[in-house]
């Protein structure tokens, strides 16, 4: 078989249907399944989607494990040469799964190449960042202080976090550091090379992280201009009771935790606290002199990162520097419940 679709959904049943509707009016010029998993969602039952949509394969996950522990259960059931990885609130258009099916099979075009994203659009036709040039996690956190920024900038070394410059480069075909999750077509030589989504992530960065060890495997990633999707984004967030409201900056700020953990270990998340507190104390003074709405989104960061600092001592405990190194994802319910018992203790 020459492709396996994945997707994976909690609580968006409309969307998921969306989605498998979109894909079913493509044509593909090969053999191709669909393999939907349910992370126990309490929405509806999960075999509506099986009476809707009978070709597909359903996998009822008893649990709601996070994004990449529902990929993974798929993943080992995938018979494809090719594993697309779809995010349930997708729209998929013009082609699109095709087009990169057929650049990843060619042999120069695709040399050395681990996996391809396309363009991300929202439903009104407006791009959305869909790939990444520089590494999010330690030092891209540097770039959240005011003053290390524009140093940076006035040494021209912050172009890839000038909106104008990022979004212009959307516009062609080009190697990039990471692709975003709600769409990677990867060859299934390099997951059996490299392995699988880490399950030690629930949502939110589990695809850095994946990209990254491709990278390190000394793979290229492609972000394809030409071929673009609709994304409307935030669909399992707005389903998911955690994730909303500030649960959603909850969730970012642990996963971003973990990722530096994953990388660096416990060194690196020394200096990331060193690097937060001082974007902590100098930002605070310059937000005396900022707009309402950029103090609002330093202040965010910020939260995010003392919420975080204050399940470090959980995320050492549990988890360590390597693949799949703990029985549960660092979810922030979880979290938040073994650091009560660890304070009673």
């Amino acid at each position: 078989m020459k492709l396996s679709i994945i997707i994976v959904n909690y609580n968006t049943y409309d969307m998921t249907c969306r989605c498998i509707e979109s894909i079913y009016q493509q044509e593909f010029a090969y053999e191709y399944e669909i393999i939907l998993v349910d992370n126990a969602s309490q929405e509806c039952p999960a075999k509506q989607f099986k009476d809707r949509f009978p070709a597909i394969t359903l996998i009822e996950n008893p649990i709601n494990g996070g994004f990449a522990q529902g990929n993974n259960l798929a993943i080992v059931l995938a018979r494809g040469e090719y594993i697309l990885l779809l995010n349930s609130d997708t729209i998929v258009e013009e082609n699109a799964i095709q087009q990169c099916v057929d650049y990843l099979s060619d042999p120069v075009l695709s040399k050395d190449t681990a996996a391809v994203g396309c363009k991300l659009c929202y439903e009104n036709g407006v791009d959305q960042v869909s790939s990444f040039e520089y590494k999010i996690g330690l030092w891209s956190s540097l770039l959240d202080n005011t003053i290390v920024y524009q140093l940076v900038k006035l040494l021209g070394f912050a172009k890839y976090r000038n909106m104008e410059y990022v979004m212009q480069r959307h516009q062609t075909t080009h190697d990039v550091q990471a692709l975003l999750g709600a769409y990677i077509l990867c060859k299934r030589e390099v997951i059996e090379k490299v392995g699988m989504l880490d399950p030690d992530f629930f949502m939110y960065y589990e695809e850095f992280e994946w990209c990254y060890r491709m990278r390190k495997a000394g793979y290229r990633l492609q972000y394809l201009a030409n071929t673009k999707i609709i994304h409307i984004g935030g669909g399992t967030s707005a389903n998911t009771t955690s994730l909303k409201g500030v649960g959603l900056n909850k969730q970012f700020a642990l996963s971003k935790l973990l990722l530096i953990y994953k990388r660096f270990g416990a060194p690196g998340v020394y200096l990331y606290n060193c690097i937060l507190t001082f974007n902590k104390v100098t930002n605070y003074f310059i937000n005396l002199f900022r707009s309402e709405q950029k103090k609002n989104a330093h202040q965010t960061i910020i939260e995010g990162f003392i919420y975080a600092k204050r399940y470090q001592s959980v995320m050492v405990k549990y988890f360590r520097p390597e693949f799949s190194s703990a029985k549960f994802p660092f979810k922030t319910s979880l979290v938040e419940e073994l650091y009560e018992k660890q304070k009673v203790s």
